[in-house]
């Protein structure tokens, strides 16, 4: 008899519920998106030659880097913790 819900398997609730692995995971996030930001900001500013332009994309840089990561952090502790 099975008695895991439909659709899950043992390893799949196990590794949900191990909070080292979310630990882990809201690392991987984090380092990624920053690492994202830096790249994108230097080739922003070696490309774009007007400074308000420049600014300007820098500013939809950041923002759009935090939203990455607040999305990324949001799912995993939604998957991790059902917050």
């Amino acid at each position: 008899m099975d008695v895991n819900p439909p659709g899950f398997d043992i390893i799949d609730v196990a590794w949900r519920l191990c909070a080292a692995v979310a630990v882990g995971m809201l690392l991987f996030v984090t380092v990624s998106v920053y690492h994202m930001w830096l790249g994108m900001q230097v080739i922003i500013e070696d490309y774009v030659h007007e400074e308000l332009t420049k600014f300007a994309v820098l500013m939809c840089n950041t923002f759009f880097s935090c939203a990455v990561g607040l999305a990324g952090v949001f799912a995993i502790l939604k998957l991790s913790f059902g917050l």
